[in-house]
C-alpha cells in the first residue's frame, strides 16, 4: 500500500532551492518518488495513509554522539546500573530520531550498549 507525505516545503539537499507543494510517495517502506502535488490525482491518495507536513528535509547525520550520557556529570552517569543506562540510550536515540537525525556514529558506550541497541533496531 502506498503512503503519501504532502510537504508544503521540501528541501532535497541537491541545491539551495526550496520546492513547494511536493508529495513523497512511499512504497514498501521506501521512497518511490518525489513529485509535485499537482501531478497526483487526489483520488489516488488514500486519506488514511496521507500525511501533511509543513517542512521536509533529508535526514541529518550526527558524526559524534554519546547516547548513554546527558549533559552534566558524565562520570557519575556512567556509574549507574547498566540497565538504567540502556534505557537512557533508547530515550536519547528516540529524541535524536524525532529531531531529524537518521544516521549516527556513536563513539563508544559502556559495555558496548550502542552495539546491542543497533542490533535491537535491526531485529
Amino acid at each position: 500500500m502506498k503512503k503519501y507525505i504532502v510537504a508544503k516545503t521540501l528541501i532535497d539537499g541537491k541545491n539551495n532551492e526550496q520546492l513547494k507543494d511536493q508529495v513523497i510517495v512511499i512504497e514498501d517502506g521506501k521512497i518511490a518518488a518525489i513529485t509535485p502535488l499537482s501531478s497526483i490525482k487526489k483520488s489516488e491518495m488514500n486519506p488514511d495513509f496521507t500525511y501533511e507536513v509543513n517542512y521536509t528535509l533529508p535526514g541529518l547525520i550526527d558524526c559524534h554522539n554519546h547516547l548513554a550520557t546527558d549533559i552534566g556529570d558524565e562520570e557519575d552517569q556512567m556509574r549507574e546500573h547498566t540497565t538504567y543506562i540502556s534505557l537512557r540510550v533508547a530515550r536519547n536515540a528516540r529524541k535524536d530520531l524525532l529531531s531529524g537525525i537518521t544516521t549516527m556514529r556513536t563513539t563508544g558506550e559502556k559495555e558496548e550498549i550502542d552495539f546491542a541497541y543497533r542490533r535491537a533496531i535491526k531485529e
